[in-house]
């Protein structure tokens, strides 16, 4: 790279430090360019792609698809909120057939978090309680509300935690439990089936309603559509975004069952950019792919995941490490005392973006991504695992 070049790119991080508010400091990637599972920065370098933007770019970068339409649009700037808008219709009824259970209507929402939030004023509406409950540590959004979750379960999430699940419940003042179906914000912790059914089961003796928080999970990244699927739920509501327009514009969706909708009232669920008429084009893509091409992607992350679970098979991995897979959303703890971020920043250096952080790696590849890409991701990763 030549000195301009190195010059514009350490303007670029000064910048971002005295302008741009952050939690962390940036990673060491200006990026500039994205296709596929291929990630282009400022000074010219690629990347394999491990992380899809956190389970948003699931179709791949660049889709040629929502490109295309996106810049074919020629509707309205903005629809609003009291208002209809023929494409909300679209997207609400594509979105319902393609949910588990009888989950019908569509609340509109920007985010994730904004998604969450309205899970949980539906369920106090609709109980009149005022507590939620969710899994100690796990993440479903940054506002105060989703934040302030007073009642935690603690892991694993098997057979035992049900007599756990049942002390928070029995005394009917929870509205709602609030689970990831596979926990990808816990490193894919993986809950057993005992445990789902057992939990479904309880939340419908004590009128607690069950939220799916499928924000990371849906759109296949677990191997089916909804991650809810694995364990034949058909939960009360269920939370979208992400990958809903495969990260191409903000959008997020809160479905619950006719039921329990026209049972709701009070709710303030107005939305300012809430399907913004150009995330909805995004969408529109994305579910109409899902409908048609299901099968042939769900394949397709079979595929993808048995060769990332040979692969770690085949790898001379540290005592302590353990591996879990569910679909292409894939969790690593690391032995005691090992750096997470040191192998994080190694395997970037190398060209390849994962997550780690407390002792875990994460990793969520493109559902896309082919073999060829996948192997130099994993042999960079080998290079930085193996004893």
């Amino acid at each position: 790279m030549g000195l301009r070049a190195k010059m514009r790119v350490a303007s670029l991080r000064q910048q971002d430090r005295k302008f741009i508010g952050r939690d962390a400091p940036a990673l060491d990637v200006a990026v500039v360019g994205a296709e596929g599972s291929i990630l282009r920065d400022a000074r010219g370098r690629t990347f394999i792609d491990f992380m899809s933007g956190w389970c948003c770019g699931n179709l791949g970068w660049s889709h040629p698809e929502i490109r295309a339409r996106m810049q074919r649009y020629s509707g309205p700037d903005y629809a609003p909120p009291s208002m209809m808008y023929p494409p909300w219709i679209e997207c609400a009824k594509l979105l319902a057939e393609l949910t588990p259970g009888r989950l019908e209507r569509c609340y509109r929402a920007t985010t994730g978090t904004e998604a969450v939030e309205l899970a949980m004023q539906i369920a106090r509406a609709l109980t009149g309680r005022d507590k939620f409950l969710s899994v100690e540590d796990d993440y479903h959004g940054n506002s105060i509300a989703v934040k302030s979750i007073g009642h935690r379960l603690k892991l694993p999430l098997d057979g035992r935690a049900l007599s756990r699940l049942e002390r928070a419940l029995e005394h009917e003042q929870v509205a709602a439990v609030i689970l990831e179906p596979i926990i990808t914000n816990l490193a894919v912790e993986i809950p057993t089936a005992e445990f789902m059914t057992g939990a479904v089961d309880m939340c419908r003796q004590y009128g607690t309603l069950f939220v799916a928080d499928e924000v990371a999970t849906g759109f296949g990244r677990t191997g089916a559509v909804f991650a809810c699927e694995h364990y034949g739920l058909e939960p009360d509501i269920l939370c979208v975004a992400k990958a809903l327009t495969n990260g191409a514009a903000p959008m997020g969706a809160t479905i619950t069952t006719a039921a329990i909708a026209d049972t709701v009232d009070e709710l303030e669920i107005y939305a300012t950019f809430g399907w913004h008429p150009i995330a909805c084009e995004a969408a529109l893509v994305v579910l109409e792919t899902w409908h048609r091409d299901s099968d042939i992607l769900l394949a397709q992350v079979a595929e993808r995941s048995a060769q990332f679970s040979d692969r770690f098979a085949e790898m001379k991995l540290p005592e302590g490490t353990d591996v879990r897979i569910q679909g292409l959303a894939i969790g690593i703890d690391l032995p005691a005392d090992t750096d997470a971020e040191e192998i994080v920043g190694s395997c970037q250096e190398r060209g390849l973006i994962i997550s780690g952080e407390d002792g875990q790696l994460s990793i969520f590849p493109p559902l896309t991504i082919d073999r060829k890409t996948a192997d130099a991701g994993l042999d960079i990763l080998a290079s930085q695992l193996e004893v």
